[in-house]
């Protein structure tokens, strides 16, 4: 949420996201500015940076609410549950977005997507009958570029779903696939 992030980092500063980040051993992903409407030459050129295996690996620390300590990671993952944009890796899923918090379909879903110009991510744990995984995807393409390729990127990002629904679905999961843990 773009509020919420703007009014997090006025009340804390930016560098204490920085410094937390550092702390969870995040070295490739990083928070670099507020939220712009417009960025300029002064700003920051992006306002993130990001690797899908640290988005993967974090996540799947917060499933097993390893982030920091379980009171934490519990909250983090109920900030999550509210994510309804579901045009990305989720899209295959076939839940309701208002509803998945509490389970739809039998899965249950915690994610965060990230939408600039040139950029889409998309990073989540799911959560099936047999098991549930975490997955991050992150594409970037240069914005100028004809014809335009987000309607590739959206598709690709829809094939990254079906293996990770198949893995929380299936009866035998791959455990390089799958984290086991109890959702909150």
């Amino acid at each position: 949420d773009n509020l919420a992030t703007n009014v997090l980092l006025r009340t804390i500063g930016i560098q204490a996201v920085k410094r937390t980040a550092a702390a969870l051993g995040l070295a490739d992903t990083r928070l670099n500015d507020r939220v712009r409407i417009e960025r300029t030459v002064e700003h920051p050129r992006t306002l993130s940076s990001g690797s899908a295996a640290e988005w993967a690996s974090f996540m799947a620390t917060l499933a097993t609410r390893s982030v920091i300590n379980e009171e934490i990671s519990v909250l983090v993952l109920s900030w999550l549950a509210a994510g309804v944009d579901l045009s990305m890796v989720a899209q295959p899923f076939g839940i309701d977005p208002l509803a998945h918090a509490v389970g739809d379909r039998g899965l249950r879903l915690w994610h965060k997507t990230g939408t600039e110009v040139g950029t889409r991510a998309d990073v989540g744990i799911l959560s099936g009958p047999r098991s549930a995984i975490s997955y991050a995807a992150i594409a970037n393409w240069d914005p100028e570029k004809r014809p335009d390729p987000l309607d590739s990127v959206l598709s690709s990002m829809h094939l990254m779903g079906r293996p990770a629904l198949k893995a929380v679905s299936a009866a035998e999961t791959p455990r390089s696939e799958a984290h086991k843990y109890e959702p909150p």
